[in-house]
């Protein structure tokens, strides 16, 4: 099976490289009495490859072109078998890089309107797969809380499915503020769905102790702050609209002030 290079990492494709320099070395020797000019051109061929610093570079282009020129310059086979080692070499060269898989873009909810203009389709991939994953998980934060009357009251107290609902509607229309939503996407939302369901858990076991209990509080307690701060999270990322609202009422004020 061939190598892939693009799963490789610096050291694995350095040792293979070193490895492929030995054998062209060896072969560029073992041709020295018989071709001594496919000789040369294997053996400097494989001495620059050596020494090259891009390892990737070597492999991909230095060596295939040297083992090509050098098959010109063999005089034992004919050109049937000159053409046939060609082909190998250039199937082994192509073969080293074998496609990427192809990355699924996530699916986003319909619920809202999205402005992705402007976006490279790698960014583009980014924010469609964190998106749909805060959502997945909100989502079903939503569903389990519905199922405990403590969790509910808890959620409904702090907003929980407000605060959440305006941030991702503000994501979507603007997501070049998803750095802003690091901590909500990837610590405050799963952070929260763990412990519900851990509590959940913990809740359904038939022999709640005195221990269980306390855990089941601390795990309120827990989500009270964790709920605290997805609102921290959306006056955050709104924070940008405030200010630019101010600056446009200051202005708009002093219009009025100056034509008075």
């Amino acid at each position: 099976m061939l190598l892939n290079l693009r799963t490789l990492t610096a050291v694995e494709l350095r040792r293979n490289k070193l490895i492929a320099v030995f054998l062209m070395g060896a072969l560029g020797l073992e041709l020295t009495t018989v071709a001594p000019r496919a000789s040369v051109v294997i053996l400097v061929g494989a001495v620059m490859a050596g020494i090259l610093p891009n390892d990737k570079v070597a492999v991909l282009w230095l060596m295939p072109a040297t083992l090509l020129v050098g098959v010109l310059f063999l005089t034992q086979p004919t050109w049937q078998m000159k053409g046939i080692f060609a082909v190998v070499v250039l199937l082994a060269r192509f073969g080293l890089l074998q496609d990427k898989p192809v990355v699924q873009s996530a699916t986003l909810p319909t619920k809202y309107t999205y402005d992705l203009t402007g976006l490279s389709r790698k960014d583009k991939q980014a924010f469609q797969t964190a998106f749909a994953t805060g959502y997945n998980d909100i989502q079903i934060i939503n569903d389990l809380v519905k199922a405990d009357a403590q969790l509910q009251a808890i959620a409904d107290r702090y907003q929980f499915e407000l605060f959440t609902d305006n941030i991702m509607a503000t994501l979507a229309e603007k997501p070049e503020r998803l750095v802003l939503a690091d901590e909500f996407l990837y610590n405050h939302v799963p952070n929260a769905l763990k412990i519900i369901r851990m509590y959940m858990t913990v809740q359904k076991q038939t022999a709640v102790s005195q221990f269980a209990d306390e855990q089941l509080e601390q795990a309120q307690n827990t989500l009270v702050a964790l709920f605290k701060e997805i609102k921290v999270d959306y006056h955050v990322l709104t924070q940008v609209d405030s200010q630019a609202l101010s600056e446009q009422i200051a202005i708009a004020q002093q219009t009025m002030y100056n034509r008075n």
